[in-house]
């Protein structure tokens, strides 16, 4: 009150110190009643704390994968342990695998060879440790790696053979070894003998390599967060896989890339054919494969089971047979080969299109959903077949199992229905019920992050324009009309498919599609007046047609004058051009233009050899040098 009497004299009027009561409230009332609804409490850090347990959780499932797994090699361990015991007290032989090529003697983000030796002589690469998925516990020995007759040597899967022979043991000790080991019981109260990956595949049984890579091309990357599976084969007519892989690589950070994986599955048995894809991708991607962030994997030849064996279901041909049947083999197989070197998985396929930031989006939807405490089995980011499909690492063992058990039966997208369904859905439930508790595990996100842009499939005959609707719209082409200088343009002896004519990619309406370039054909864009180039950009193929490039193809340039001795026509015929660039193995040619060839009149692109395919401009760029 004395505080209000200060502000408000007596002197003043009632009705003018009431007056000033009111706007003294309003005046406190209004700067708080703001201050209230405007200002929110920051989560941020509880989020990125809630997004952080998020991740551990993930990556203690991992660890406890991890875990199961050397249980089981130690449960396996001491049981054929116990058996050498109980076959002789003082020898016996053992086949074991090279030390020097596992992976527990080699360093992290290390080769156990260089990388160029692993394409020039591949060497078997240790078995694929595929926990309860490929071995049950207390199976028999795997081939290859234990074998008992009763022998006093050692053999070493690189064909040399030791002696063995087990110390001096005391009877006590040896005793309480087999007691430990669990052999001292009689046959009848021994351990069960579960079913293995051998139940299922017994042709497995014949060759001990037949679970080791044939072939690996590796720094030993492991601990990320995302592994990106990339299932590859021989294909006809074109390939999509370095179109894919480069896609891959430009949707990825540089802090992105330090903590996932790319693995290509090469699933071939051709030794020169799975060497010439290596080759390829490692003289395309250097940086990626020396960094650890591209593996290239190929299975035994031993792998797959002879096709004659396999049995005709669903009514399909035995072509179709055979093709899906190795689908499900090969997805199993690199499965397996991925399932300890991270947290998450996803599947993808060679002839894929990704969002751009697309692994950031995929692994804080997957972490929100862990913080949220909402379970899933499988995200998908794709809604076509297998492609982009999450799961938890420590949980492929799941599909891996039930691949290997029905690969021959239906397809692999089919047998991944079938195994959610049997997980959540209920006999005595309607539809609608199986379908509410499946959304549950099978999680939609949405837009997709991955689109498929493939026309031809990999098994013969088969064409397939299958598209996701909700992944939006494939740029085709890239305009730059308002930034290229005005030109005549003239494509040669070149044939345009249709509309898809130079002048209409020129102008940004579309792009230029040829048809079969051969020795001498060139595409010219002429200059009025003369233009000094600053730079210049054409980008060949395109979503939809990844090998329709240009191959052994030269950018030229005629210049107003040759002013500089040191400027000399190299090209074929005597015209004044010079080269200035050429067409990569992306199908990309990109350049400074020395300002040292002034004002240019023409620039050409020159095809030096025949193609196999058409070529596609998707992207024409030739900026000037607009400081002059």
């Amino acid at each position: 009150m004395a505080l209000i009497g200060w502000c408000i004299p007596h002197m003043v009027p009632l009705r003018f110190r009431r007056h000033g009561l009111l706007f003294l409230f309003l005046a406190i009332l209004i700067p708080s009643s703001v201050f209230i609804l405007f200002s929110s409490p920051d989560l941020s850090g509880e989020q990125v704390l809630v997004e952080q347990l998020a991740e551990l959780q993930l990556r203690l499932m991992h660890l406890e994968s991890l875990h199961r797994t050397r249980q089981e090699e130690v449960r396996m361990l001491a049981a054929y342990l116990g058996q050498v015991l109980l076959a002789s007290p003082n020898q016996a032989a053992v086949h074991v695998p090279n030390p020097d090529l596992s992976p527990s003697h080699l360093p992290p983000n290390s080769s156990p060879l260089p990388i160029s030796k692993h394409l020039s002589s591949p060497q078997p690469y240790p078995s694929i440790q595929p926990s309860a998925a490929m071995v049950a516990p207390m199976a028999p020995p795997p081939p290859g790696i234990f074998s008992l007759p009763g022998l006093p040597t050692l053999n070493i899967s690189d064909g040399h053979v030791f002696p063995f022979v087990f110390p001096s043991l005391t009877p006590q000790l040896r005793n309480l070894l087999i007691n430990l080991t669990g052999q001292g019981m009689s046959p009848f109260e021994g351990s069960l003998h579960l079913p293995s990956v051998y139940s299922f595949l017994p042709h497995l049984l014949e060759d001990p390599s037949a679970l080791r890579p044939a072939f690996t091309l590796s720094r030993g990357r492991t601990g990320v967060s995302v592994i990106l599976g990339v299932p590859t084969v021989k294909r006809e007519v074109q390939s999509y896989l370095l179109a894919t892989l480069k896609n891959l690589v430009e949707g990825m950070s540089r802090e992105e890339e330090k903590d996932s994986l790319i693995v290509i599955y090469v699933g071939e048995t051709d030794r020169e054919y799975v060497l010439s894809v290596a080759k390829e991708i490692e003289t395309q991607f250097p940086k990626q494969v020396n960094d650890g962030l591209m593996e290239v994997v190929s299975p035994s030849s031993s792998y797959y089971p002879s096709p004659s064996s396999l049995q005709e279901t669903l009514g399909d041909p035995p072509e179709r047979v055979a093709w899906r049947a190795k689908q499900s083999l090969d997805f199993a197989f690199l499965m397996a080969y991925c399932s300890s070197r991270g947290k998450l998985y996803v599947q993808l396929e060679d002839d894929v299109l990704a969002r751009p930031g697309y692994m950031t989006v995929m692994k804080e939807f997957a972490l929100g959903r862990l913080a949220a405490r909402q379970p899933w089995f499988v995200i998908e980011f794709c809604q076509l077949g297998f492609i982009g499909k999450m799961f938890k690492c420590a949980e492929l063992p799941w599909l891996i199992q039930f691949f290997l058990m029905f690969y021959n039966d239906k397809p692999v997208d089919w047998l991944l229905e079938h195994l959610v369904h049997t997980k959540i859905c209920r006999l005595d439930k309607d539809p609608k019920f199986c379908k509410r508790a499946r959304q549950l595990l099978w999680v939609h996100y949405k837009p997709s992050l991955f689109q498929h842009i493939g026309t031809h499939s990999s098994l013969k005959g088969k064409v397939q324009k299958l598209k996701d609707r909700h992944f939006g719209k494939v740029p085709l082409y890239f305009p730059h009309a308002s930034e290229n200088p005005p030109a005549a343009v003239d494509g040669g002896r070149m044939k345009a498919y249709r509309r898809y004519t130079l002048a209409r990619a020129y102008a940004g309406e579309t792009f230029f599609w040829g048809l079969l370039p051969q020795p001498g054909d060139t595409l010219s864009f002429k200059f009025t007046p003369p233009v000094q180039l600053k730079r210049y950009l054409f980008r060949s193929g395109n979503a939809e047609h990844p090998s329709d490039r240009f191959y052994n193809t030269t950018v030229e340039v005629l210049p107003l004058v040759v002013a500089n001795a040191l400027i000399t026509p190299v090209s074929n015929e005597d015209e004044g051009y010079v080269t200035i660039g050429k067409f990569d193995s992306m199908g990309m040619a990109e350049g400074n233009v020395s300002k040292s060839i002034g004002p240019i009149q023409t620039l050409r692109l020159k095809v030096h050899s025949e193609s196999d395919n058409w070529a596609i401009l998707s992207e024409i760029l030739l900026e000037p040098d607009v400081e002059r």
